[in-house]
């Protein structure tokens, strides 16, 4: 996780370029508490993504709309830059909000912020089937919200 926070990609919209041991007390502490879960995605095998899914309404984005209390949101790093581009991104973020729709039925909606200046990201998303509700400031940032209806 380290490794990736700090490529230059990440590290300009996440600002986590931490040491691993910083790294290990971040993910301890999400495993521990109930804001939000930790993930690594692979693809054919290999490591692709760190992906975080938390629900909106314990989360500043919850607030920028009319959250419903089953809303999840995700947050997402391809760590290596090479693997970007190709539409494995935009695969994933369809994949996994099918499958938290699976694992939680109750959820109609997942949501994304990327930050506002992430034109790759934000066009990953619309690419994948999120839609738009603006740009929002979240204090930290300003950020596009999006969100995939998966209720259907």
């Amino acid at each position: 996780m380290s490794r990736w926070m700090c490529e230059p990609h990440v590290e300009a919209f996440w600002h986590a370029a931490w040491p691993p041991s910083r790294w290990a007390d971040e993910l301890a502490g999400q495993l521990a508490g109930e804001h939000s879960r930790p993930y690594v995605v692979a693809y054919e095998g290999e490591p692709l993504s760190y992906l975080e899914v938390y629900r909106t309404p314990r989360d500043v984005v919850g607030r920028q709309y009319d959250a419903d209390p089953y809303d999840l949101g995700v947050h997402l790093a391809i760590g290596d830059l090479a693997q970007t581009g190709r539409g494995l991104g935009r695969a994933m973020v369809r994949a996994v909000a099918e499958g938290l729709a699976i694992a939680d039925p109750r959820c109609r909606r997942v949501f994304a912020d990327p930050d506002e200046r992430h034109v790759v990201a934000r066009r990953m998303f619309a690419r994948a089937g999120f839609r738009s509700i603006g740009i929002h400031d979240l204090g930290h940032k300003r950020a596009e919200l999006l969100f995939l209806d998966i209720s259907a």
